[in-house]
C-alpha cells in the first residue's frame, strides 16, 4: 500500500509503463485542449481521483494500491466521457465546471444502461440457437455473472473478462464497459436471429464440414451458414437449405471471375440484399449487419478466384 501522494509521486518516476493518465491524455481531442489546458485537466482530474480513492476506502485511508488507482482514474475517466457525449457536453466543460456532477450523472446513465444491458442479454439467451458450443455458452454464463459484480461507481470501464466467442463482425476494443457490453450482445442477437431462418440440423451439418467438432471449437455459428447462403444467392439459388452442389462452386467460381472487382462487390451487396428480402429481414440493423458481413468477404472471395478455388469458402454438400 502506498499514500496517495506518494502514489503519484511514483506513477510519475515510471512514465515508459501505460498508466491510464497516459491513456487518457491520448484520448483527450487534440483539437480541443491546448498543452496548458491538457495539463489543468490531468490536474482536475487527479484532484476527483483522491475523493474517489476515499469514497472507495468508506474514508478509511487514502492509500490504495498503484493498480486499484490506475483503475479507479480509468473508471472515472470513462464515466466523465459517457456523460459528456450522451448529454452532447463540449469536452471543454471539464476545464470549468464541477466534475462531480457530471460523474454522477454518468452514474446515472450507467444504471439505466445496466437495466437496458441486462434485457438485452435475456434476449440473446431465449433466443440462443439448439446449438451446442462451449465458447458461445461460456461467454453467456459470463455475462451474466458479469452483471453480478459490475460496480459503476469504481469500475464502470470494465467488460465481462470471460467474452471468447467470436462474432461475425467484433466490437471495437476501443468501447468500455457496458457501452462495449451493449454492443457486444446486440452482434449476438442479430446472429442468433439469422441463424433461426435455417433449419438447426442444416447448420449443424454445415458446421461439421468445418469442424467435426464444433461443439468444443473456437468458430462463429453463424458464419459459415451466412456465407453459404450468399454464395447461394450469388447464383440466383435459394439458399435456406444452405447446401452447395459441386456446379454450384464452379458456378460462383466463373460468374465472378468474369467481373472485376467493384462489380464483385456490388453482386455481393445485391445477393445480400436479396437474402434479407428471402428470409423477410426487416430490420433495418440486421441489414446493415449482413451487409458489413459481406463486404468482409470480399478479400476471401478474391483471394480464393484468384487460385481458381472457392471450397474453402462457400462448404459445398455432395454427399
Amino acid at each position: 500500500m502506498i499514500g496517495f501522494r506518494r502514489h503519484i509521486a511514483r506513477i510519475k518516476k515510471k512514465k515508459q509503463h501505460h498508466f491510464p493518465i497516459i491513456m487518457i491524455s491520448q484520448q483527450i481531442p487534440s483539437n480541443l485542449f491546448s498543452e496548458a489546458d491538457t495539463q489543468l485537466l490531468m490536474s482536475r482530474l487527479w484532484s476527483l481521483l483522491a475523493k474517489q480513492t476515499e469514497r472507495y476506502t468508506m474514508g478509511e485511508s487514502t492509500s490504495v494500491t498503484v493498480e486499484t488507482a490506475q483503475e479507479l482514474l480509468a473508471s472515472l475517466w470513462h464515466t466523465l466521457a459517457v456523460a459528456l457525449d450522451e448529454t452532447h457536453m463540449p469536452y471543454t466543460r471539464l476545464l470549468t465546471d464541477d466534475l462531480l456532477p457530471a460523474v454522477q450523472r454518468g452514474q446515472t446513465i450507467f444504471q439505466d444502461k445496466l437495466a437496458r444491458t441486462k434485457r438485452l442479454w435475456e434476449a440473446v439467451c431465449q433466443t440462443a440457437p439448439e446449438i451446442q458450443n462451449f465458447y458461445y455458452m461460456d461467454t453467456l454464463r459470463g455475462i451474466g455473472d458479469y452483471f453480478q459484480h459490475y460496480d459503476l461507481y469504481f469500475f464502470s470501464h470494465q467488460i465481462p473478462p470471460r467474452i471468447d466467442y467470436p462474432l461475425l463482425m467484433p466490437v471495437s476494443e476501443a468501447l468500455q464497459g457496458l457501452t462495449y457490453t451493449e454492443r457486444y450482445l446486440k452482434h449476438m442477437l442479430a446472429e442468433n436471429l439469422i441463424l433461426h431462418q435455417f433449419e438447426t440440423a442444416e447448420v449443424i451439418r454445415l458446421l461439421k464440414a468445418v469442424a467435426p467438432d464444433y461443439q468444443g471449437f473456437y468458430l462463429n455459428l453463424c458464419e459459415q451458414p451466412l456465407t453459404n447462403v450468399i454464395g447461394l444467392a450469388l447464383i440466383g439459388e435459394e439458399g435456406r437449405a444452405l447446401r452447395l452442389s459441386r456446379a454450384g462452386l464452379k458456378r460462383i467460381t466463373e460468374t465472378m471471375q468474369r467481373i472485376g472487382h467493384e462489380k464483385r462487390q456490388q453482386l455481393l451487396l445485391a445477393s445480400v440484399l436479396s437474402v434479407c428480402e428471402e428470409m423477410k429481414i426487416t430490420d433495418n440493423w440486421i441489414r446493415v449487419y449482413m451487409t458489413s458481413f459481406a463486404d468482409s468477404l470480399l478479400p476471401r472471395l478474391n483471394a480464393a478466384l484468384d487460385v481458381g478455388d472457392v471450397s474453402h469458402l462457400f462448404v459445398g454438400s455432395w454427399e
